[in-house]
Parts: C-alpha cells; structure tokens; sequence
C-alpha cells in the first residue's frame, strides 16, 4: 500500500546542458499540469461556472517515485532515477502550490548529472491572476530563477510580467489559460464526453509566453489502484488522458513533449507517464496523505 508522505523518500531530482535544459523545462511542464490536477479538483465545487461539477475532492501531499521506462533506439541514455513531491493548499483567495523534484540521468560515457527544482505557484480561483517562483539547480551550472506573475482580462488578452532572469513583460496569446484554468476545461470536458482539447497555456517555467496543448481524454473506466491506495482517497474510477506540448512558432507540428496519465475525479493521479524523445519516464505515487482544507 501507499505509505505517508511524512515517512522517509530519499529521492527527488535530474541532468547534460542543451538537453538538461530542455529537459528540465519539460518536466516542469509536467509539474505545472500534474498541479492544475491535484488543484484543480479541490476547486471544481466552488469555481464560479456554468457548468455544475459533482466531484467528491480530495486534497491532498503526494510524492512519486520516477523509473525509466524505456528508452528510444540509439538513445545516449543509460539510466534515470528520481522522484516528484507535490503540495496543494487552499489560500482562500486562491490555490497555492509547491512542487520540488530531483532527477539523476546517467549518459553513456558521462558521468551523472543531477536536475533539482522547486516550483512554487499561487493561481487565483477565478483563473485571472497567476504567480510564479521557480529555481533550477544543474550539475556544473548556476542556479537558475525564473520568477514573476501574470493577468488575463476579460477580453482574453494576457500580459506576463517577470522579474526573473530579467524584468520583462511578455504578452500572452488570447484565450491563453493558466494551469488550473486548464485543468479545469480538460476535467468538465471528459466528464460531459469530450474526447480532444487544444488550448494555449502559460505556466511560468520559462522566460517564455503561451505554449500550445492538445489533449486527448479518453472514456472512463475502472481504476486498478483502489487496494494501493487509502480508503478515503480511493476512487473506482479513473480518467486517462493524453497531453503534447507544442512551441506556438513550430510549424513541424511535432511535439516538444508529451505525458498520459492516470487520474481519479477526485483528483489523484495515481499513474503519470513522460515523454522526452529519447527516453520514457514512468512516475508511480509512493505516499500520498490527505490536507485539511483551512476555515476561510
């Protein structure tokens, strides 16, 4: 069975320079959704919508272990190791959330090199205002800071506004949601039937503006996960999805990055599956315990 969060898990990180870098930009992109996931469902009963959810929420710590899955035909990879925390709180204007991972990749020829990185967000529950703290740690490389915040108005259009690396303000494409927002969308989306969803996103973990994701949801069906898990965040259900993150200016039309996941509707994602090209990740929850939502 699934063990606390509070027991001991002495992992949490990850690695080469270009292909760190991107690397570890992806996998904060995988961050940034798995927080719209574990988030978003805490807010489906309260978020102002047209559209009513019934959604039994379930807040809650989690941490997953990262095994390698496989690897692609000609792959310098060797090995990868690590693991994925993640923290959801109710800040009763909006949702906050820390997430810190630690990945060790081992090249061949190479010696190891480690990706460490904190993502700290806090998202207003209307969808409108979103900040961002992110710190990366390389093997043999500078920290490095990517900070800031970002608003969308009512009309759609967005305006990103860091501090980190540099203060500069990116403008954000219209219609571009942030990571709750989102999940949100995907989430009332499978529930009705939806099967695809193309929205443009912005979730602050890089000196960047919206990205472009497509997502596949697939029809529902029963969870294999209910005797690992705890009674009260067990959940017979489960709703896979598929995720493919695109450079808005890439016109090859290939994805720079792609995850499935396993998720319950009340917002445990007990199975996540990432994509870098040459290599599968596969990230398996290990402990997972509930969070008591504050008196606002």
């Amino acid at each position: 069975m699934v063990g606390s969060v509070a027991e001991h898990h002495p992992w949490l990180g990850r690695s080469c320079q270009e292909e760190e870098q991107k690397e570890g930009r992806y996998f904060e992109r995988v961050y940034s959704f798995a927080i719209a996931a574990f988030i978003a469902f805490s807010m489906l009963p309260v978020v102002m919508s047209p559209v009513a959810s019934a959604f039994e929420i379930a807040p809650h710590r989690a941490a997953y272990k990262l095994v390698l899955a496989s690897t692609r035909t000609g792959s310098p990879v060797v090995s990868v190791s690590g693991g994925m925390t993640f923290e959801w709180a109710d800040a009763c204007d909006g949702w906050a959330t820390e997430q810190r991972y630690l990945l060790k990749l081992v090249n061949a020829d190479e010696p190891e090199r480690i990706l460490k990185t904190s993502f700290v967000t806090w998202e207003s529950k209307d969808g409108a205002r979103y900040r961002f703290n992110v710190k990366r740690t390389r093997t043999g490389a500078p920290d490095e800071i990517v900070q800031g915040e970002a608003d969308l108005s009512a009309d759609g259009v967005g305006v990103a506004k860091f501090v980190q690396p540099e203060k500069i303000d990116i403008k954000l494409l219209v219609g571009t949601k942030f990571p709750t927002d989102h999940i949100l969308t995907l989430m009332r989306s499978a529930e009705s039937g939806g099967r695809s969803e193309r929205h443009f996103l912005f979730d602050g973990g890089a000196l960047e503006g919206s990205q472009s994701v497509t997502a596949l949801l697939l029809p529902s069906r029963k969870s294999n996960f209910i005797s690992t898990l705890p009674s009260n965040l067990a959940n017979p259900t489960i709703w896979p999805m598929y995720l493919a993150y695109f450079d808005v200016a890439d016109k090859a039309g290939e994805p720079n990055f792609e995850m499935s996941m396993d998720m319950q509707p009340n917002g445990i994602v007990p199975v996540i599956m990432l994509d870098y090209g040459d290599f599968k990740l596969k990230g398996v929850l290990d402990m997972i315990e509930p969070i008591a939502s504050p008196d606002c």
